[in-house]
């Protein structure tokens, strides 16, 4: 019996062990829907590309799923991800592709951040009911990623007994990180935790730690930790196993 080709698609990265950590992922996913056929493909920065996937899936198969493993639906999803669809689709107008939704804001990912707050503060010593908690997105240009990730924040704070939680950006999205942990330290907190919203540890959790360590040695009489990305989780599985069997034709990724 032929499996179902699932073609899961990344950012992609400069550095390799962060896309050899996407491709594990993919791994330990594929153990849960051993139905599928999993293969992997790329935005940028990494081959291959989607396009060239597509290709090399549809030359075998009647139909394929595109399931993006993105946090939130941005540019990379709105645009490059499903412009590459539709025109393969018109390539290939005998077939069909399937395009899945991304992670988006859900209990799950709520769940998984307080999780990791819990962790790295256990790890840290680090007192949440006297600690802020910065929450750092990668930003983006579009206005509904950035809004949809200032949501996340608030279930957070609303889920959890944090003294301050807040939010920074890495790029192209204000309040920046670094102006929010200067905020947070003029208004004298002693601990301040930083959490990553990203799944994998690759260039912006590399610049993070750099950021990190600089402000460690410009303050050094107070506790500024970096907490660990989201990594692998049976709560990222089950989202992620939910966006598959969602699929959806239509190449906005709604039914």
């Amino acid at each position: 019996m032929t499996k179902n080709i699932v073609i899961v698609v990344g950012h992609g990265s400069r550095v390799q062990k962060s896309n050899d950590a996407f491709k594990h992922f993919i791994e330990q996913f594929a153990r849960r829907v051993p139905e599928y056929d999993f293969r992997t493909a790329f935005v940028e920065l990494a081959k291959p590309g989607l396009s060239d996937a597509l290709h090399d899936a549809l030359a075998c198969a009647e139909e394929v799923s595109v399931l993006p493993l993105f946090l939130l639906t941005a540019e990379h999803i709105k645009h490059d991800i499903v412009d590459v669809v539709n025109e393969t689709r018109d390539t290939f107008r005998e077939k069909k592709i399937y395009l899945s939704q991304a992670m988006g804001v859900d209990r799950n990912m709520v769940d998984l951040v307080n999780k990791r707050i819990v962790q790295a503060c256990a790890t840290h010593a680090i007192d949440t009911s006297d600690a802020a908690i910065l929450m750092i997105g990668r930003g983006s240009s579009d206005p509904g990623a950035t809004s949809d990730f200032c949501k996340l924040v608030r279930l957070v704070t609303e889920k959890a007994d944090y003294k301050r939680v807040d939010h920074g950006f890495i790029a192209m999205a204000k309040p920046t990180v670094e102006e929010t942990l200067n905020h947070l330290i003029k208004e004298g907190y002693r601990s301040i935790l930083l959490e990553p919203y990203l799944i994998f540890n690759g260039l912006l959790f590399q610049r993070l730690g750099l950021l990190t360590n600089s402000y460690t040695q410009n303050f050094p009489d107070l506790t500024i930790k970096l907490a660990t990305t989201l990594g692998e989780d049976p709560l990222l599985f089950d989202l992620f196993e939910q966006r598959l069997r969602d699929k959806s034709y239509d190449a906005a990724g709604t039914k």
